[in-house]
């Protein structure tokens, strides 16, 4: 039926997944391969010494033009850690991926090659009172391949690989598969001619376009045999090191690289080795790596519980345990390390004294325990309330746009809403100084050093919400401007804003409950970017919102696009001239959010407590 044409499908023969509501390319963005590569992956040719600079993925100048290439010699001083070319791995849609790592070949010894993935296949279904539906059944593969030590000593040339696919049943032999390539050198400044520098690479070379051509979920090993060893991929010491780089030296003695990825990650086992030099015995490509980390419920800390409390001090207990282990191995290290060594244990002593300065007071001081509750249910909250899917709006028989769905249920989910171990470390290093303005430490500065999507905006959120908190326990009518974000990019400032929208709206809703605690006075959140990307004054936001109605084209200058309560989209909707504007209100000579969702809790007459003319910052002060 066509209700259940909309349902989940897998094959009745192979068991495996079928997409019924988008292709494969639309649904996985991870671990894909596109169609046409070329078989060596973009591996040089033989006697080809062009180099690519590492980690520019395409021409800054066209991006439609492949990497920019540097001719002459490579130093061979260094290894070449990313000097081969491979542009097939690292253009905007890659049809390669590879890995690079350090090789002892003996006489007689192998490497096996394992390739994992799949494709999709297109299925015509038909289904009552629907047109013909396009699905895609996922056909996965397994390629074995092994390069012998004579394909492995070949000087500079890329060789193709045979692969033979595995085939259990009730899988069926692959329609298409991606072609293996090894590439093979002597390593820089290695007298030994059984050390090689290895390149195994996965290309897709099929022919024709789109889903049908296109691997997914790829994933690679290649695995030691018969006396092959995978040795450490060779490091550059550096003569004259500064305080910074024999720090990193000292943190990183012990972590070994031994593969290095191109358009993926690389990755290995734990290490072994009888001889002094540590081997592992397989290193694979993975499109995604994930690691396990220690974290903290922020729904214990919210109910005060005893659970709550035991995790946050096994994370100081281990932090402390590891400190020890650190200070105590010192002695024993080379003199080189020993003066970096002591210098970072006594700034780790520094930063676990103030993480443990903050968990008292959460114990013992009354109006630090009350904002570290109220700051963990905000957050806890805000990570539910920022995740939820937007709802579409359509016309109801009056002309009134209403949210497509039901309204949805904050429920908190038992694998979310919890702290990593650096962020509650940042939360409680800083609670002190928050919650008392005249605490010596409050002029120090806290760096959080951390990847894009590590966590660095929740660790402050959670910071700034106790500050916010504090300020109103200690004096519920003290209120005013009270934390800045300021970012270098306007793009992603209006991303963190749409962001810390959520938090503020649950710290709103909790203050309006509590008013004895926290006062009349409501929580806002203002964004000031200037003129050319939010209003100045209510006379331009007038005029903007004006022209944003009558002109599709005109940019969107009030950035918010859906509620960050419940999810309910705002902002432009096109129409045949012009476009409507649900959510963004004119009342009363002001600028103001407000949600369509009659049971949301901020489609009232105040609105949303969002501010983006600067004349309502100064006025409101949020």
């Amino acid at each position: 039926t066509k209700d259940e044409s909309n349902g989940q499908f897998h094959d009745r023969d192979t068991l495996e997944e079928v997409l019924t509501r988008s292709d494969p390319l639309r649904r996985y963005g991870v671990g894909v391969l596109y169609s046409g590569g070329t078989p060596t992956g973009g591996l040089a040719a033989e006697g080809d010494d062009s180099a690519v600079i590492p980690g520019l993925a395409e021409n800054e100048g066209n991006p439609e033009e492949p990497p920019t290439e540097v001719r002459g010699p490579r130093r061979q001083d260094q290894p070449d850690s990313d000097d081969f070319d491979l542009s097939d791995a690292n253009r905007r849609k890659p049809s390669a991926m590879a890995i690079s790592f350090k090789v002892r070949v003996a006489d007689g010894a192998a490497l096996k090659i394992r390739v994992t993935g799949a494709y999709y296949d297109p299925i015509k279904i038909t289904a009552p009172d629907t047109p013909p539906l396009n699905w895609w059944v996922r056909r996965p593969f397994v390629l074995d391949a092994v390069a012998s030590a004579d394909v492995l000593k070949k000087e500079r040339k890329g060789s193709p690989l045979t692969t033979t696919a595995v085939v259990l049943e009730p899988k069926i032999e692959p329609r298409i598969k991606p072609s293996v390539s090894i590439f093979s050198r002597a390593v820089p400044g290695e007298a030994d001619a059984d050390l090689r520098l290895v390149t195994l690479a996965v290309v897709n070379d099929a022919l024709g376009t789109g889903s049908g051509s296109a691997f997914f979920q790829v994933a690679f090993s290649a695995t030691a045999a018969q006396g092959l060893r995978i040795e450490p991929y060779p490091d550059v010491e550096q003569p004259d090191s500064d305080d910074e780089e024999e720090s990193i030296a000292l943190l990183y003695r012990h972590r070994r690289t031994f593969a290095i990825g191109h358009g993926c990650a690389a990755t290995w086992e734990d290490s072994t080795g009888e001889d002094g030099i540590p081997t592992v015995p397989v290193v694979k490509a993975d499109a995604l790596p994930a690691y396990e980390v220690t974290s903290v419920s922020m729904e214990e800390l919210a109910n005060s519980t005893a659970a709550g409390d035991a995790q946050v001090e096994k994370v100081l207990e281990l932090y402390a345990q590891w400190i020890n282990n650190r200070k105590a191995s010192i002695d024993d290290l080379p003199a080189r390390y020993q003066t970096a060594a002591r210098k970072h244990v006594k700034k780790c002593t520094e930063a676990l004294e103030r993480m443990q300065e903050g968990w008292r007071l959460v114990q013992t001081d009354p109006l630090a325990a009350r904002a570290f509750q109220l700051a963990n249910f905000a957050m806890l909250y805000q990570q539910i309330r920022s995740r939820l899917e937007p709802r579409d709006l359509v016309k109801d028989k009056q002309g009134v746009y209403r949210p497509d769905g039901a309204h949805p249920a904050a429920t908190p989910d038992p694998k979310g809403g919890r702290w990593r171990a650096f962020q509650i470390a940042f939360i409680l290093a800083s609670l002190p100084e928050l919650v008392d303005p005249t605490h010596p430490k409050r002029t120090l500065v806290d760096l959080i050093f951390f990847p894009t999507g590590g966590g660095k905006t929740e660790a402050y959120l959670g910071a700034s919400a106790i500050s916010l908190l504090a300020r109103r326990l200690r004096n519920p009518d003290d209120a005013g401007t009270d934390t800045l974000m300021r970012y270098t990019l306007r793009l992603l400032t209006a991303q963190q804003f749409l962001r810390a929208s959520s938090l503020i709206c649950v710290l709103e809703d909790v203050r309006s409950g509590m008013e004895d605690e926290l006062g009349t006075a409501p929580f806002g959140i203002g964004v000031w970017l200037g003129g050319d990307s939010t209003p100045n004054r209510w006379a331009a936001a007038e005029r903007a919102l004006g022209e944003l109605r009558r002109d599709s084209r005109a940019s969107n200058r009030f950035l918010l696009l859906k509620c960050p309560w419940c999810g309910t989209r705002m902002g432009p909707v096109s129409k045949p001239r012009g476009q409507d504007t649900p959510g963004y209100v004119w009342s009363g000579g002001r600028f103001l959010f407000r949600c369509q969702d009659e049971l949301c809790r901020y489609s009232g007459r105040e609105g949303l407590p969002v501010h983006v003319v600067d004349e309502d910052i100064y006025e409101s002060r949020p």
